[in-house]
């Protein structure tokens, strides 16, 4: 099948880039694949092209031609394809999508539940207030007319949640497809006759060889070297949290836990594993609180160094709040590490076993039958989760356990690996986008479902507006 994926790439620093990276291969081994990009991918990787038979500037990959999204129309034209796929997220390296998916329907893969940020801070930078009174309309009538002021106003942020701005590309999509079972079902719901899917996010298998140098044969995944089930509590214990280095990764909670246990655990450690912003300094902050010598930021890194650096921690730190309801890649490449992990317990994940650090008993709300009165073992539980309202205090609970119990670490460890390996392989992700990739294109070209007439413009209208007034009809591709 010939496919036309949208994408960021390298060297846009996106998760997205890198999952579509993770996956193309597979995908790549079935599928005549071409890859669009956007202006700042392109700019990037002009150098680099070379212009093909069809007259169109290409750069070569594994996976396919990676070209300009400007050239997809009139490739699509002059041979169209089978499907075109939309990784969409909340950020702006997917700005480029929007003026095709409306226009080119296909399969529409939401990372985000919300889209909130990205599409307001892209209209309102183009001066296309009217444009998102009109979304807003369109995905969400009932709203009060005050709130597309407050959002013009740059104020917006608190309610992404309430109005994701969601509406234009599911209602253009031929089909959807997102990471949660339980995203999927609110969809359906709220999308009557929207055809949604469920692909599993995966990751390729970070463990390390059990017999790597240093480490004791018989470890356990989820021990560091030289740490077996039973080590000294003195030993030195490495938290570590990945991506952007910002409050909503709760790194401020992290702080506050680290100094609340340091002095039951001297040798603990935080590295950071990602860039930082202007808005948040991680560096005073660890000051504020006395642990500025036990925190490192490494910085922005790439993929090799990041897989490494999960490898080499003791317990990896994947919190989030707010939420999109997003699926975390870090969180996912940990688990493939067989490494323990704390999340926080959050709507799209309570399906899955975790332990409470208040209690240390499973809690898990799966919407199966043969769950409701199923008694769940603790060495069932997949990572430690901490309730949003109890934050504080349940994060430094789980940090001094988590620091001291290194058979916690790795019974934890190994139930990560376990649940990676039943269902968010890299083989798993790529059978469910050969699933919904076969029902997308089995589905009709137009949805047929009405979108607000910005969405549908052409973007013509001046031009024939102008040629009209000298007489001239234009016909545009």
């Amino acid at each position: 099948m010939r496919l036309a994926w949208f994408t960021p790439l390298a060297p846009v620093r996106s998760g997205i880039a890198s999952y579509s990276a993770m996956v193309l291969p597979a995908l790549a081994a079935h599928h005549d694949i071409a890859l669009f990009v956007g202006d700042d991918v392109w700019a990037a990787r002009r150098s680099e092209a070379r212009v093909g038979t069809d007259g169109f500037a290409a750069v070569a990959s594994p996976w396919g031609p990676i070209r300009s999204a400007y050239d997809f129309a009139p490739l699509h034209h002059a041979r169209p394809f089978d499907l075109v796929v939309y990784q969409l997220g909340n950020a702006g390296c997917h700005d480029h999508m929007w003026a095709y998916l409306t226009h080119y329907p296909g399969l529409v893969v939401l990372h985000d539940a919300q889209l909130h940020q990205s599409r307001a801070h892209a209209l309102i930078a183009r001066g296309r207030a009217d444009d998102l009174r009109a979304e807003l309309r369109f995905g969400h009538p009932d709203t009060p007319p005050g709130v597309a002021e407050w959002i013009l106003a740059g104020l917006g942020n608190p309610g992404a949640p309430i109005w994701p701005l969601t509406a234009v590309p599911l209602a253009a999509a031929r089909a959807v497809a997102v990471h949660f079972p339980a995203l999927a079902a609110d969809l359906r719901e709220t999308w009557p006759g929207l055809d949604v899917h469920v692909i599993r996010h995966g990751s390729p298998d970070l463990q390390r060889p059990k017999e790597s140098p240093g480490a004791s044969p018989g470890a356990s995944p989820g021990d560091a070297p030289g740490d077996a089930p039973g080590a000294a509590p003195g030993a030195s214990v490495t938290f570590a949290a990945f991506g952007l280095v910002t409050q909503e990764k709760r790194v401020p909670q992290m702080l506050r836990a680290l100094a609340a246990i340091r002095g039951a655990v001297p040798h603990v450690r935080l590295r950071l594993v990602g860039g930082v912003t202007p808005h948040y300094d991680v560096l005073a902050d660890a000051r504020a609180h006395g642990v500025d010598d036990l925190v490192e930021v490494t910085g922005w890194i790439g993929d090799d160094a990041f897989d490494r650096a999960i490898v080499e921690s003791d317990v990896c730190l994947c919190l989030r709040w707010p939420t999109n309801r997003e699926a975390s890649g870090p969180w996912l490449r940990a688990l493939a590490a067989g490494k323990p992990t704390v999340v926080n317990d959050l709507v799209h994940l309570v399906d899955l076993p975790t332990l409470d650090p208040r209690t240390w008993e499973v809690q898990v709300a799966s919407p199966a039958a043969a769950d409701a009165t199923r008694v769940w073992r603790r060495e069932e539980a997949i990572a430690v989760s901490i309730d949003i309202l109890d934050e504080d205090h349940s994060l430094a609970i789980a940090m001094r356990r988590l620091a001291l119990d290194a058979g916690l670490r790795a019974g934890l460890g190994a139930a990560a690996r376990r649940h990676w390996a039943a269902g968010h392989t890299v083989e798993h992700m790529a059978a469910d986008y050969e699933r919904a990739i076969a029902a997308a294109a089995a589905a009709p070209a137009d949805p047929g479902r009405p979108l607000p007439p910005h969405a549908t413009s052409d973007g013509t209208t001046l031009a024939r507006r102008l040629a009209g007034q000298v007489g001239v009809a234009v016909d545009f591709l």
